[in-house]
């Protein structure tokens, strides 16, 4: 449920603007990004779980 919330959250498009406006789409967003979104979109997209 914890990924879902991430997976949701950093996927939003929104959020995804605003950051990069101030800057701040490094690091941690791109970390975050990598850290939920891969694995979801590996798990359900190919049906594969790490």
């Amino acid at each position: 449920m914890l990924q879902w919330a991430y997976v949701k959250y950093y996927s939003r498009l929104g959020f995804l603007i605003h950051e990069l406006v101030h800057g701040r789409l490094g690091g941690t967003v791109i970390t975050a990004i990598k850290n939920s979104l891969v694995p979801w979109f590996t798990e359900r997209l190919l049906g594969r779980s790490e």
